[in-house]
């Protein structure tokens, strides 16, 4: 493989890289905007790296498709959950790489149902909902990411940021293990509510980590004024015109996501 070769499978392999950082972003966001512009990023990204393996010899196309490859292909399945909105006629899913790009995600049509039947609330793509997290141990706050159906398909935590399937109680061995953990805590039979225990630890959980960011934030020395002009690095504290104060958690190629005391914001760099 000659030089020029190699030179743009790494180029490739730094884009990809910031391609996988902007749909977490996007992900995590819950921006529909931001979303599909990152799923744009991607398509162009594959249109990109076909040609270039179409205008490599066998020898070489084998060996970028082991590397970059299959980097790309991992890339596209963390896509998958991205929402994109296409106006007119019924959107065709792609068939390469075994997977469906994007998931569709259009204004639900109007129910024929009569409205006193209808639901109170439809679920979609970026709507919070309760789900058990694997990772926290217990029922948390979740965004979904993306559905099958009417129903939610995966879930990211609010609290660990763990993206996980829709689960809408523990797993059996769970409530096996909290029933014995119970009956050996109370041995005379007296039960104490599982889920209120749950939302306090939540609660609790969320106080302290909000308790933490907003001492760090006062307590910063010098914090940086926000300049879309300007580069930033995780973990800098910076003061935002609309937003106050708020700490770099993750820098992308165009934007990057700071930690405001009201949440995780996308903000754009120039």
């Amino acid at each position: 493989m000659d030089e020029t070769v190699t030179n743009r499978l790494n180029e490739m392999n730094e884009e990809i890289s910031a391609a996988l950082n902007e749909v977490d972003g996007a992900l995590e966001s819950a921006d529909d905007v931001r979303q599909i512009a990152a799923g744009k990023m991607v398509e162009a990204l594959a249109g990109r790296w076909r040609e270039l393996t179409n205008s490599l010899p066998p020898a070489d196309r084998d060996a970028a498709e082991r590397g970059v490859g299959r980097r790309l292909t991992d890339l596209r399945r963390s896509a998958a959950a991205l929402s994109r909105r296409d106006s007119g006629q019924r959107v065709r899913s792609a068939d390469d790489a075994g997977f469906v790009p994007f998931l569709e995600h259009r204004t639900p049509p109007k129910s024929i149902v009569p409205q006193r039947a209808a639901a109170p609330t439809k679920l979609s793509v970026g709507v919070e909902v309760d789900s058990w997290c694997g990772k926290c141990k217990e029922m948390t706050t979740h965004n979904i990411v993306a559905m099958v159906g009417d129903h939610p398909k995966q879930v990211i935590c609010k609290v660990c940021g763990s993206r996980h399937d829709f689960r809408t109680e523990p797993p059996a061995r769970h409530r096996a293990a909290v029933r014995a953990a119970s009956a050996a805590a109370n041995p005379t039979g007296e039960f104490v509510s599982g889920a209120r225990r749950v939302e306090d630890r939540e609660l609790q959980r969320r106080q302290e980590a909000k308790r933490i960011l907003q001492k760090e934030l006062a307590e910063a020395p010098e914090p940086r004024q926000f300049d879309p002009k300007a580069r930033y690095k995780s973990g800098e504290i910076i003061v935002h015109p609309e937003h106050g104060r708020g700490k770099v958690e993750n820098v992308l190629r165009g934007s990057m996501l700071v930690r405001f005391l009201e949440g995780l914001r996308p903000l754009d760099l120039a």
